[in-house]
């Protein structure tokens, strides 16, 4: 197809890729008060341009889970995009200046001009991801193809420091595009009131429960990103989110990502400090679950390796 046909192609999808999908919403907001101390923890999920993943990921107070390129299969996000309703634009476009930031924004023509070119890259990657797919080439090599115009889907979970480090940064003065996304985060992070926990009671995203017995169940939807099992679209059963939890902590090497949003308050301990700090993780004030699974840290190299 000429490049001509693309931008036919990308004028019809234009009003569907222009609207911007960035969002957050709050699956757990818990508290505790220890002391003269409130802690409080929030995992939100969220949807944003994969484009600036890696600026979010400078934010090492995050607990992180993200739709895996491994995963998906190319079908469904080659169909995103062509839609235009999972294609995935800048906030902005403007126009070249001196630093790391932009000039004034594009508007009028030049700004479409740059939209419609933008799409007909999105439209390209497909057509080279199609190609890919013809040779029956692995969901990873095929997706990455595809990666500057795709939407990431996240859980985050952070303390209130962490949340404040991030929106401290990110609101302002930063990508437009990053900017979007902690504009969402930080209205749903002020229109959400935490609940209240005890130390042995669990923050558990995914889940109605403050029951230690259900960290496995929340892993298992962290995992997934849902309620529901991504292999069959359905609602989640306990039996399968336990098999999940299971081969995640028994994989060699073991995946602990997901077990990092469950936590329960830590108690104070002597002089003021807290009980258990070295199982906080990233989450000061709050026992995290992955640092109770033996050798969460340290992963055995693989045969033939070793230091």
């Amino acid at each position: 197809m000429s490049r001509y046909d693309t931008l036919v192609l990308a004028e019809q999808i234009l009003p569907f890729a222009t609207i911007n999908r960035t969002s957050a919403e709050t699956i757990r907001s818990s508290i505790h008060h220890t002391g003269d101390i409130w802690t409080r923890l929030d995992s939100q999920y969220v949807v944003f341009p994969k484009m600036v993943m890696g600026e979010r990921n400078r934010h090492r107070c995050y607990s992180l889970s993200d739709r895996s390129s491994r995963a998906v299969p190319p079908e469904k996000l080659i169909g995103e995009i062509r839609s235009g309703i999972g294609l995935a634009m800048p906030a902005k476009f403007r126009k070249r200046a001196k630093g790391m930031g932009g000039g004034e924004d594009l508007i009028g023509a030049e700004l479409i001009e740059a939209q419609l070119d933008w799409i007909a890259d999105g439209l390209e990657a497909c057509d080279a991801a199609e190609r890919a797919l013809a040779r029956d080439e692995e969901k990873e090599t095929v997706n990455r193809r595809l990666d500057m115009f795709i939407y990431m889907h996240s859980l985050q979970t952070a303390t209130r420091a962490g949340w404040l480090n991030f929106l401290g940064l990110r609101l302002a003065n930063a990508s437009p595009t990053i900017e979007v996304l902690a504009a969402r985060c930080y209205e749903t992070y002020k229109a959400t009131t935490p609940e209240p926990l005890r130390p042995g009671e669990w923050h558990l995203p995914f889940t109605d429960s403050v029951d230690e017995g259900f960290i496995d169940i929340s892993a298992a939807h962290s995992a997934h990103l849902s309620y529901n099992d991504l292999a069959t679209g359905q609602l989640m059963t306990i039996p399968r989110a336990l098999d999940i939890a299971t081969k995640l902590r028994d994989s060699a090497p073991l995946h602990a990502s997901p077990f990092e949003h469950q936590a329960t308050p830590d108690r104070m301990g002597t002089a003021g400090s807290w009980a258990r700090p070295f199982a906080h993780g990233n989450l000061p004030g709050w026992i995290q679950a992955r640092k109770q699974i033996r050798g969460e840290a340290i992963a055995a190299l693989p045969e033939g390796w070793s230091l």
